[in-house]
């Protein structure tokens, strides 16, 4: 193999980047689980309807577009989840 590339790879910089990104890798190590379970909650949550007498618009696909916006949430807090797993091994 051929160790060219590695050459050119200023590892002081990558150290100093790595040890700044600890305390987000961190924290995203450890919440990522309960911000999903809560966005998944939230996707499955029947919400009522409000009665204060102002109109309101009606939106047919409300609910799709709950869930769709919950599963985009739930894709990138997996992505950013996996990079933290591997930051921290």
């Amino acid at each position: 193999m051929n160790n060219i590339p590695l050459k050119y790879i200023d590892f002081r910089s990558a150290t100093e980047a790595a040890i700044k990104d600890f305390p987000y890798m961190k924290y995203i190590y450890e919440s990522a689980k309960q911000e999903i379970s809560n966005i998944e909650e939230q996707m499955a949550a029947v919400h009522s309807p409000s009665w204060d007498g102002m109109p309101k618009v009606h939106n047919n696909n409300a609910n799709e577009e709950r869930i769709l916006n919950g599963m985009e949430k739930i894709d990138a807090l997996q992505t950013r989840y996996k990079e933290a797993v591997d930051y921290m091994q």
